[in-house]
């Protein structure tokens, strides 16, 4: 049923008895777009015994024509028009709606107006939330952003398959300290959506329910894997020369590194990866590196959120330099049955810890016509030169190697890590000027031959 809102009587002859009579009703209300529609009804009455006709008349409701008439009848009640208005409200759900309403007649009757304003029920609006982002164990700030001050609210969550309330009662904001359960709702990833739902009170009266998102961040100085590594050398050979597994001998020593990690927070280890300073690397959480050429060794594992982390060890390494052995012989002339020997070679001339290393050389001999090797070796003195670790030797390998014979020479060097051998041969030797019953040589060519005529 309308409500009465003002009347007037018209200004010209009788005008007391006729009447602008003006009402209104509210036909909606939108709590989501904060309005209301207010219709108004216009209306013009004549007392009993007073009546009116002629030309037209014309009713207006803010200024927009909603109907007109030519007569009205004694003690009749005329509804002229009516006007459909859409009044905003503010955002604490308040407004006032205005209004005006005439009636022109051009009767001697004359006129009528109305105007006014009138407040309209507050509409009661839901808070629309916001929330900060944040690393999860830290604080977030949710803003309920509230229409009105005597609004209260509780705050819900939702983060993947986890759910709860966060806090009844909240005015305006509120501080709020991601639980570290949120962690196994994202093994494999460093941040997930989730939502708060905001519930809007007056008194205990739900007003409404509006949502926001907010995102939880992994922090990478709480989640990245736990690593640490272990070096020792396996090698029984640079361990009995060291006295340890902890120090290293370059090109001998197979230092195995071990590799122990643990993810954190519902992560789990994907890789793991271990190198060593001389360039080889390898995955897996035990890797032994032969032969290695560095002390230096990392371990890096990454885990399901693709956070790394690594640890280093830098074992102390002796700098060992392979033996090599570079031999040369020959006679002493071309017809010489001496023969003499140059050796060099590298040699490491120190001390690998619980070892000083030493150097021995020798060498065999035999006939190139021979296929046998004899067992016996005969030493061979070097000098060292521990500045440039090297070696060399001048020998006279024996006096007594028939000229005439090829032979295969055999050196073998032997440091406290490796032997080497080298091997090389001397040919027969050739005069240079031999004088025979029929012909003469040169260089082993011959260079005369006579040659005897036959008798008759």
């Amino acid at each position: 049923m309308a409500t009465f809102l003002n009347s007037s009587n018209f200004s010209g002859r009788n005008g007391t008895h006729f009447h602008l009579n003006f009402y209104y009703d509210i036909i909606n209300t939108s709590i989501e777009n904060n309005n209301h529609t207010v219709r108004y009804y216009l209306y013009f009455q004549a007392d009993p015994g007073y009546y009116g006709s002629g030309s037209t008349v014309t009713g207006y409701i803010n200024e927009n024509v909603v109907g007109t008439t030519n007569s009205l009848g004694t003690g009749e009640t005329k509804l002229l028009g009516t006007l459909d208005v859409v009044v905003p409200h503010d955002d604490l759900g308040n407004a006032t709606a205005s209004y005006s309403a005439s009636i022109n007649t051009p009767w001697t009757l004359g006129n009528a107006s109305v105007s006014g304003s009138f407040p309209l029920p507050n509409i009661a609006r839901a808070s629309k939330p916001t929330a900060t982002s944040g690393n999860i164990e830290d604080a977030i700030i949710i803003y309920t952003n509230r229409k009105s001050p005597i609004f209260t609210h509780t705050l819900k969550y939702v983060f993947g398959s986890l759910m709860g309330t966060i806090e009844n009662g909240v005015t305006d904001s509120y501080p709020w300290e991601l639980p570290d359960s949120f962690y196994t709702q994202i093994p494999n990833a460093s941040y997930g959506i989730g939502t708060i739902t905001c519930e809007t009170y007056n008194d205990s009266q739900l007003v409404g329910t509006n949502t926001c998102q907010f995102t939880a961040y992994t922090s990478e100085s709480k989640c990245k894997p736990n690593v640490s590594i272990t070096v020792a050398d396996t090698s029984s050979l640079a361990t009995s020369l060291t006295g340890n597994d902890q120090k290293l001998i370059k090109f001998v020593s197979n230092p195995k590194v071990t590799v122990t990690t643990s993810a954190k927070n519902s992560a789990t280890i994907q890789s793991t990866l271990v190198s060593c300073g001389d360039g080889k690397s390898g995955s897996g959480s035990e890797i032994t590196f032969n032969g290695s050429e560095s002390g230096y060794f990392k371990g890096t594992t990454t885990d399901s959120r693709g956070f790394s982390n690594s640890d280093e060890k830098t074992l102390e390494m002796v700098d060992y330099i392979k033996l090599t052995c570079n031999a040369d012989v020959s006679r002493e002339s071309n017809t010489s049955n001496t023969i003499k020997a140059k050796i060099t070679g590298n040699y490491f001339a120190g001390n690998f810890g619980a070892s000083i290393n030493t150097l021995n050389l020798k060498f065999r001999y035999k006939e190139s016509t021979s296929s046998e090797w004899p067992e016996t070796y005969n030493n061979i003195s070097t000098t060292i030169d521990s500045s440039n670790n090297t070696y060399s030797a001048d020998a006279t390998l024996g006096t007594n190697f028939d000229y005439q014979k090829q032979y295969d020479f055999q050196f073998l060097a032997t440091d406290k890590v490796v032997s080497t051998v080298s091997e090389c041969s001397v040919k027969q030797g050739i005069p240079t000027f031999a004088i025979f019953k029929k012909f003469i040589e040169l260089w082993g060519f011959k260079a005369f031959e006579v040659i005897e005529e036959e008798e008759e």
